[in-house]
């Protein structure tokens, strides 16, 4: 057959059977409209905190310390100086913020300035005015939400530490303070002299000191920060450039990206569902031109060849339609991200995006139409005499219809492989998925199963509706297994992220501490025990000392030496670790390797114990050498046990607890946990009675935090039920593509029933009842479905209880149901419009 009249005949045959196609065109624009809607919206936020990365970190570099800055370091970053460098010094910190009558408290996130700040991007101020003439002259500038929170104005008081300082003016936007979501409290600056007068730093205050620094354009950044960090021998500092800045948010968002195209190729596979439906169902009514082929000496593989082209050109059409969809999303997600976006995107069309998503397009609809184009090869020649051989049998080569699923289970490996760049990882997830399509395959037909055998009702609709479902030919199968995985997706969302919040919040005992103090000074510890017990919060309390350490060497290892996988497992090895001293174990603590020592021993012993998930990492055993660096004083120790730790628990818990003898004389402070007199009155009073006394205390309401975090969960699993919304919506394009296959059959059953006397009420509920039906059986399935793979993340992945809210379990098959029977009648009420006369005169 000759390349011309191949392309002939495959646009023949789409021409004249164009709308049976329509469904290919849709099933294949959603997946691809997702793809492309994700990898837009990723290269657009990349490349924009690639835009705005001198603006994200204020200047060209940084140096960060949890301790100050010494002579030497100091001195390494003014190397430059004469060059024309400039330098700014920050301090970031936790603190607490009163009204001057102790009323009202608030927990703040605090800048401390000196110096030209920012270097880059605008600090919008109100009243516009330079930053260090508000701050002059015990001067702050806030957020308005603290002045919401404290009752006050422009112009007022507010108390940090022991001193109190005018607002001078309102914070609206900051240059390099990352998303809003992420925060612990509203803003505030002031000047960094005022921070030290206030004594708010002490031992122990979590402190995170900045230089930064900008260049003149002569120097190259690059060179500059590879030589400053060179010179400096404190190994405590980091140096980074502005081409680094915010590594935790940009880790943060790179996950999100991997696991949102990930989340992609379930809409991808159901769109592939989809599109084998489409194909199935075209050739279906094209055997007797099929036949007529073969009749005139075609082969089989000409007649496919046909047929493959025509699916070819039909999935570049569909992924064509997809770049539009896709370009939608793109400007949508951000109004859904939110606050969680660090900078503003445009949202510009990205070549490398849209040719991604054709690719993924093009193979996906070509796996997904190799078991349908199968089919041809059981299509007779002698079909075109013989009607009773119309309807395609089976196919009985076993070897093709083997390879077809090997290629088409390796082609959505690859796929998976490509969007989250691991070969292991895509495959995990396809047998996920391919997992998670065999139970809802089952399940349904267990369904359907079921509905057969119930008892013949009277009505002749809830008949009707029910004896649809599961008739000879009936593609409900097909469809609740789409309809069920995106419902699958969304359960498992909603309550992995239920179990989560459940887990800080709902879970907790009634007598669980809902304060957390840190910055408690060692003669401040008594006094502090006797503030609690006049407050009534001295039952259930826990003091613990707190040292500042980082780790060294590790089992004859030094750290700075050690390689890393990523960076941000090397940021979990060498960050600076808050370590504690403790002769009895702690609660929520097990001891699963090793032993505890007695209070005995930890008198004269130099021992650790390890938390289980740092001591796999660091390949730690019991007996080998661990040794802390503590302000640069080396302290060695060994590792006496390893402890499972149970982090849900709200109490102070650690990664390294020491005995006393191998901690004594190192700079400590101490945290406490409390649990105030019942209701937001007692939390008040609590908080304020210990800022009143100890100002330099940070006293954090779990209730805030938990309310922060929520915030935060929502917000992310907005995002992630946003796309996940699309398998939904390929799932009812599954739907109405299994509708317009057999409108002829519902035509003709419509007018034998209105001949006979059925009215349109009569019709009209026993559709609502065949989808209402459908879309509950599908609802139901993949809200179970979603819930066992939400057990087995909460129980088995993350070790918290499951937790399946009665209102997600039951809600989410009535909204199923809800919008299938929307999709179902709607898209059948021209059938019941038809007269009868004239569809039965076509007979």
């Amino acid at each position: 057959m000759r390349p011309g009249f191949l392309l002939k005949m495959a646009v023949r045959e789409v021409r004249t059977g164009w709308q049976r196609l329509l469904f290919f065109l849709l099933s294949i624009a959603v997946g691809v409209g997702a793809l492309v809607g994700i990898a837009s919206f990723s290269a657009n936020l990349e490349g924009a905190i690639r835009r705005e990365a001198r603006t994200l970190m204020a200047a060209d570099l940084e140096l960060t310390s949890s301790q100050p800055f010494d002579a030497e370091t100091r001195a390494a970053a003014a190397a430059w100086d004469d060059e024309g460098a400039r330098a700014a010094e920050l301090a970031e910190m936790p603190s607490m913020a009163a009204r001057t009558d102790g009323s009202r408290t608030q927990l703040v996130e605090l800048k401390a300035l000196r110096g030209d700040y920012p270097f880059y991007g605008e600090l919008v101020l109100e009243p516009a005015r330079p930053l260090a003439e508000l701050l002059a002259d015990g001067g702050i500038v806030v957020e308005e939400a603290l002045l919401l929170q404290l009752h006050v104005a422009v112009g007022e008081r507010v108390k940090l530490g022991s001193r109190s300082f005018r607002v001078a003016g309102l914070l609206r936007r900051e240059p390099d303070r990352v998303a809003a979501a992420f925060s612990l409290g509203p803003r505030v600056l002031m000047a960094l002299g005022d921070v030290e007068s206030a004594g708010l730093i002490t031992v122990g205050s979590r402190v995170r000191h900045k230089l930064l620094l900008a260049l003149p354009p002569q120097l190259d950044v690059a060179a500059v920060t590879t030589e400053l960090d060179a010179a400096l021998a404190d190994e405590r500092v980091q140096v980074r450039s502005f081409e680094a800045a915010q590594p935790t948010l940009r880790l943060f968002l790179a996950r999100m990206r991997d696991f949102l195209r990930l989340a992609t190729l379930v809409t991808l596979v159901l769109g592939g569902l989809g599109v084998a439906q489409s194909i199935r169902v075209f050739l279906q009514q094209k055997q007797d031109t099929v036949a007529i082929l073969k009749v005139l000496g075609a082969s089989t593989g000409e007649v496919t060849a046909v047929f493959v082209v025509q699916c070819l050109g039909l999935a570049l059409l569909g992924s064509g339609l997809g770049l539009g969809l896709g370009a939608l999303i793109q400007q949508v997600l951000p109004r859904v991200v939110g606050e969680l976006l660090p900078v503003e995107i445009v949202g510009e069309f990205v070549p490398a995006a849209a040719l991604e998503g054709l690719a993924v397009g093009v193979v996906t609809a070509l796996l997904f139409c190799l078991l349908p184009l199968l089919a041809i090869r059981g299509v007779a020649p002698a079909q075109i005499l013989r009607r009773e051989l119309a309807a395609i049998p089976p196919v009985a080569d076993r070897r093709a219809r083997v390879l077809a699923l090997i290629v088409l289970g390796g082609g959505l490996v690859g796929l998976a492989a490509w969007l989250a760049g691991s070969w292991w990882l895509g495959a995990i997830f396809v047998g996920g998925v391919a997992a998670a399509l065999l139970v809802l395959g089952v399940a349904s037909a267990a369904g359907l199963a079921l509905l057969r055998r119930l008892p013949r009702a009277r009505s002749l609709s809830v008949r009707q509706g029910l004896g649809n479902l599961t008739r000879p030919g009936s593609q409900a199968a097909a469809v609740m297994v789409s309809l069920g995985l995106g419902v699958a997706v969304i359960a498992q969302i909603q309550l992995v992220q239920s179990g989560l919040l459940a887990r800080v919040a709902d879970d907790a005992p009634a007598d669980a501490p809902n304060f957390f103090f840190v910055g408690i000074l060692p003669d401040q510890v008594e006094p502090f025990r006797a503030l609690l017990a006049a407050q009534g919060a001295l039952e259930g309390h826990r003091l613990v000392p707190i040292v500042q350490a980082r780790l060294a060497r590790v089992g004859g290892r030094e750290v700075a030496e050690m390689q890393f996988a990523s960076e941000s497992e090397e940021r979990s090895v060498t960050r600076e670790f808050a370590i504690t001293w403790q002769d009895a174990l702690p609660p929520g603590n097990e001891v699963v390797a090793g032993t505890w020592w007695s209070p005995e021993a930890a008198g004269r012993e130099s021992w650790v114990s390890v938390e289980e998930s740092l001591a796999r990492r660091l390949e730690l055993e019991v007996g080998e050498e661990l040794v802390f660096d503590i302000q640069g004083v080396r302290v060695a120790t060994t590792v006496e046990s390893v402890r499972a730790v149970d982090w849900g628990q709200l109490q102070t818990n650690f990664m390294f607890i020491l005995t006393a003898r191998a901690l004594a004389g190192a700079p400590t402070s101490w945290a406490a946990t409390a649990r105030s007199r019942p209701g937001p009155e007692g939390r008040r009073a609590l908080q304020a009675a210990v800022i009143a006394a100890m100002p330099n205390v940070t006293a954090i309401d779990a209730a805030e935090v938990i309310e922060r975090v929520q915030a935060l969960v929502d917000r992310i699993a907005g995002v992630i039920r946003f796309m996940a919304g699309a398998s939904v919506l390929a799932g009812l394009v599954i739907l109405a593509g299994s509708i317009a296959a057999t409108r002829f059959r519902r035509v003709r059953e419509a007018a034998i029933f209105k001949a006979l006397g059925a009215t349109r009420g009569v019709l009209l509920r026993s559709l609502a009842i065949e989808y209402a039906g459908l879309g509950l059986v599908a609802g139901t399935v993949g809200t179970v479905v979603g819930a066992g793979l939400a057990w087995a993340v909460l129980t088995l992945v993350l070790g918290i209880p499951w937790h399946a809210p009665i209102g997600v379990m039951l809600g989410l098959p009535v909204v199923t149901a809800g919008l299938t029977v929307l999709v179902g009648v709607g898209a059948l009420l021209g059938v019941i419009a038809e007269k009868p006369l004239a569809v039965l005169r076509g007979e």
